[in-house]
């Protein structure tokens, strides 16, 4: 099975139609060298934006800058960033969009060298540049909407930002607020896109296009690398994520259809809507119509829907997205079953102006895998051209792969592999629909799996740094981030701890871990700050101290926070405090091996007294487990999963207790989030060939027709696409097929396959750009054999049932 089949295939330099004009979708973008240090000093382009405007209203706004070359260049190079965000062009071919999501203390520029789109005589740059305002997502941080665009040298130096450029605002877009009725959950996304095509400006990125009617932008404030000047407006820095690529995707078919004013039989909607999801004809709806069509992806997007028409002036239409269908009672049920459901969801409305192939695309992506496309026409006829997605995504490891011989078991993998690429855009959304922020207890998951299927490691290092630098003078983490509304979670800055440890045992970069050091003591200084002495165990902790949304730890109308276990309000909780053991064992490995050997000493003193601590106040031996807190009258799986993690449980008694919580319903029950950390608590126990067993509501999501995994299982699910529920694809590199690290920068590893009930398993799995190649399969009752392919640069031993090959570089056959 192949990693790269959940999209399809990225199909380099692919063109379409865009109002009369071809428009290149990607473009190579560079990070040039230049003799010009844009990183440490003031930019000579400014930021700009509209005369007459607060910078913090909503807003849409087109720049435009027209200049003169005498011969084609080779290259030309520019540094482009927008607050919020851009679409660039160059001569009609759109170039890049961006910037990645950043914070006003590290904003990301884009580098492109434009040379291929430029030609002798004139030529014209344009960007698209829009902010929500108040209106828009918590994810996206803002100063004051604006545009700044530097060239790379002094013959570039033409095309900046300056009073010089022309601005409009783009009077068609308004905001479509998302319906309360419809989605009565928490929702903190972008909001609908209201397009009037009478009012857009066509043309307005190509050369040639009339703007003597548009006024000259107004330069407010020079580009200013980070920490740079006196006021601090955006510090500029180079974008370090990989740049995202588009694929075209299409719906598997029309599920519905609702034709009021229009005497044809529906059958003629099901057999055009065909041929126009191949992209081979059209739909025609007549005047006065209104027809209601119901879109099945078949498997859930994080994409940009695009629609084109033709004529139908004054035709209404509506595009609404959801990831499954609801019934009467609003509930999901099996997601295939459309009977009896609507689509309640986020929408967007296009007004056609008449023109012939209007494209309509939203400013953000939405996710879907249902979209009803409501239309209302007025007296002239419309025509739908085509309907897909464009898909958009950072760059796939192409060679990753997994398979084994369980085709039940391969569906979770790929669908887990699913929910994760579709959460990985420029930075990693821990929902697909409802938030679409970075959190912490999400991103460790998530990456693991990244670090497993060699995506750019990029993208977790600016992860990492981004809550580095969110921290509060308390010197805890927020614990999402970036983030327009600041939350705190402490136990998540103990993750965060934790997901640097990760970080040092799969990539060298001895720097960079060095710095995130001084994060690591403050969190640890804030935890020792709310020790009690008296009780040996926490105190009282402020802030949102979530462990795990459970039925027995539910919201109730702010007079209990959701997802809180005993113990945190009042102080003595067993499990936040061996959260903190966790914590302080992962910080002592690091300080170790920095050379801070007193503070590694310290902390592993400290987590040595509070092990202690914790199993003589919590340990109740009549029913052989540990209790949430020293009263022993609430029990849970989540104290008893930490009580493995963090040794507070002696070695001989850990596997006997975690089978008897897997089976025991009477205690609180780990939600799909927290059988992550069951899971790494069965592999320390020596329990890996066990794993396997853990599946069941995995495949109960699957038996419920989910694409993707959810939230939570059931019909509770909010989200039905949330990366942390995707641990398995994490598990099945490093327990089922064994491959974990055994030193730091994964310069030496261990094989220690866990097949459990597989007859075979195949995995390719990236390291440092080679991969790593496994082909097993059971030899008799007891027996191994097949190959490894070790990439250079790594030690490797494979352990098969206590007996170990040492492997060498290439390939390596195994019979045991």
């Amino acid at each position: 099975m192949r990693a790269n089949a959940v999209e399809g295939g990225f199909r380099k330099g692919c063109r379409l139609v865009v109002a009369g004009c071809l428009l290149q979708l990607f473009s190579v973008a560079l990070a040039a060298q230049s003799t010009t240090d844009w990183v440490n000093k003031y930019w000579d382009a400014s930021w700009i934006d509209m005369p007459g405007k607060s910078g913090r209203e909503y807003g849409v706004y087109h720049f435009r800058k027209t200049f003169q070359l005498d011969t084609p260049p080779d290259s030309f190079v520019v540094r482009v960033s927008a607050d919020s965000r851009y679409r660039l062009f160059v001569n009609g071919n759109l170039v890049g969009a961006g910037p990645a999501q950043g914070t006003p203390q590290n904003w990301f520029y884009d580098t492109y060298d434009i040379a291929r789109f430029l030609r002798r005589g004139g030529n014209t740059i344009a960007a698209q540049v829009w902010n929500y305002g108040e209106g828009g997502p918590w994810v996206q941080m803002s100063v004051h909407t604006a545009f700044v665009l530097q060239g790379g040298s002094e013959r570039e130096k033409i095309v900046n930002t300056d009073a010089g450029w022309k601005v409009s605002e783009d009077k068609a877009y308004s905001i479509l607020p998302i319906d309360p009725v419809k989605v009565p959950e928490f929702i903190i996304v972008t909001p609908g896109d209201s397009i009037d095509a009478n009012k857009y400006p066509w043309g307005w990125e190509q050369p040639g296009y009339d703007d003597s009617g548009w006024r000259n932008a107004v330069a407010f404030v020079k580009g200013a690398p980070y920490a740079t000047g006196t006021d601090l407006w955006w510090q500029l820095v180079p974008r370090e994520v990989p740049y995202l690529v588009e694929d075209t995707v299409r719906f598997m078919g029309l599920k519905r259809v609702r034709a009021m004013g229009d005497p044809r039989d529906p059958v003629y909607y099901t057999k055009a809507a065909a041929n126009l999801l191949r992209g081979e004809g059209v739909v025609s709806i007549p005047a006065h119509a209104h027809v209601r069509l119901l879109f099945d992806k078949g498997t859930e997007t994080t994409s940009f829907p695009e629609l084109i028409t033709g004529g139908g002036k004054n035709a209404v239409l509506t595009l609404s997205y959801a990831e499954a269908l609801k019934d009467r009672q609003r509930v999901k049920g099996n997601r295939d079953s459309l009977e009896g459901k609507e689509l309640y969801g986020v929408a967007d409305k296009f007004v056609a102006d008449g023109g012939d192939r209007r494209l309509f695309r939203p400013l953000w992506f939405r996710s879907f895998r249902f979209l009803e496309l409501d239309i209302v026409t007025g007296d002239q006829p419309l025509t739908i051209c085509d309907l897909y997605a464009k898909y958009n995504h950072v760059s796939r490891p192409q060679t990753a792969s997994f398979e084994t011989s369980d085709p039940l078991f391969n569906r979770i993998l790929q669908t887990a592999w699913r929910t994760q690429d579709l959460c990985t855009k420029d930075y990693l959304l821990t929902d697909a629909y409802y938030e679409q922020l970075q959190y912490i207890g999400d991103n460790r998951i998530q990456a693991l799996i990244l670090n497993s299927m060699g995506y750019d490691r990029a993208l977790v290092k600016n992860m990492i740094r981004q809550y580095f630098m969110s921290r509060t003078s308390e010197g805890l983490t927020q614990s999402r981030y970036p983030c327009a509304v600041p939350q705190v979670i402490p136990t998540y800055s103990l993750l965060w701890i934790s997901m640097v440890h990760d970080y040092w045992k799969y990539y060298k970069d001895d720097a960079f871990i060095r710095q995130m050091l001084s994060g690591v003591h403050t969190i640890l200084d804030w935890y020792e700050s709310k020790w009690e002495p008296a009780t040996g165990l926490l105190g009282k902790t402020e802030y949102f101290n979530f462990v795990d949304w459970t039925r027995e730890w539910a919201w109730d109308n702010f007079k209990a926070i959701g997802g809180v276990p005993a113990g945190v309000e009042q102080g003595g909780s067993s499990i936040t405090t061996m959260q903190w053991i966790y914590a302080l064992d992962d910080a002592a490995d690091l300080f170790d091996h920095y050379g801070k050997k007193q503070e590694a000493a310290g902390y592993r003193k400290k987590a040595s007294v509070l092990r202690q601590n914790v199993w003589d106040k919590c340990w109740d031996k009549k029913r052989q487990l540990l209790a949430d807190t020293p009263d022993k009258t609430v029990f849970s799986q989540h104290a008893n999963i930490f009580g493995v993690l963090s040794n507070t449980i002696p070695s001989a008694l850990q596997a006997s207790v975690l089978r008897r919580i897997n089976k025991d319903t009477s205690l609180i029950q780990c939600s799909l989030y927290f059988r992550f950390y069951l899971g790494q608590a069965f592999i320390k126990a020596g329990l890996s060939e066990e794993y396997l067993d853990l599946m069941d509501p995995w495949k109960v999501m699957l038996a419920d027709g989910l694409t993707t995994f959810a939230e939570v299982p059931g019909n509770a699910a909010r989200s039905d696409c949330h990366p942390w529920s995707c641990s398995p694809l994490y598990e099945y590199y490093s327990t089922v097929c064994g491959i974990r690290p055994a030193a730091p920068g994964f310069s030496k590893i261990s094989i220690r396959p866990a097949m459990g009930p597989l007859k075979w398993i195949k995995a390719t799995m990236i390291q440092g750009g080679q991969p790593l190649q496994l082909d097993l399969r059971k030899r008799g009752n007891s027996g191994i054999e097949g190959s490894v392919l070790l990439p250079e640069g790594i030690e490797a031993e494979f352990i098969w049932k206590g007996q170990k090959v040492v492997l060498h570089k290439g390939g390596n056959a195994i019979r045991l």
